[in-house]
């Protein structure tokens, strides 16, 4: 059993708020936000590097900037819609002048950290969790979870257990990569 950090393939497009005001709105904690959501307009970003602009290709699963958000195409929710709401929300987004999107609300919130093994990074005045540096699960609070947040960093990463992995992968969908942080390890 394995947990893995989602991340994104290189070279695919990135898909982010068109103003600051609207990037706050993706600040997941959580919580459902289904009642008062309202699409947010988004646009297609070329990355910048010091050479200037690098082509990016098309995904099913565009960067949306950040570890703890998830974008998807129409494809890929026509594909693996229902898994993904078994974990959390789809909520729309409007990319200017394209096909439509969604972005997941992760409101599965798993307590399965073993705390006295897991190295956490804390505010030193509140002991409020900045982030996790070593992660160490408690295999039994896995069973039969794919998607998850921490109720520890409802704002941080969304975790992917095998399962998922192995549903993206038979899905063919493109634009996600993993990177395992965690291994149950075999006595």
């Amino acid at each position: 059993m394995k947990v893995n950090k989602i991340d994104y393939e290189t070279g695919c497009q990135w898909l982010l708020p068109v103003s600051e005001a609207e990037n706050e709105l993706l600040r997941f904690e959580g919580a459902t936000r289904a009642g008062n959501w309202r699409p947010l307009r988004m646009k297609h970003i070329e990355r910048l590097d010091s050479k200037g602009p690098r082509l990016t290709k098309r995904c099913d699963f565009p960067c949306a900037g950040s570890s703890g958000k998830l974008a998807l195409n129409g494809l890929a929710r026509d594909k693996i819609g229902a898994l993904l709401e078994r974990c959390g929300e789809l909520l729309p987004i409007v990319a200017e002048g394209d096909e439509p999107y969604w972005v997941l609300n992760v409101t599965r919130l798993v307590d399965a950290l073993d705390e006295a093994k897991t190295e956490f990074l804390r505010a030193s005045k509140t002991g409020r969790v900045l982030s996790i540096k070593r992660h160490v699960f408690e295999p039994d609070a896995l069973v039969g979870e794919q998607l998850f947040k921490l109720p520890q960093t409802p704002q941080g990463l969304i975790y992917a257990t095998d399962a998922f992995v192995e549903a993206i992968k038979a899905s063919g969908l493109t634009g996600l990569d993993f990177r395992p942080i965690w291994e149950l390890k075999s006595n």
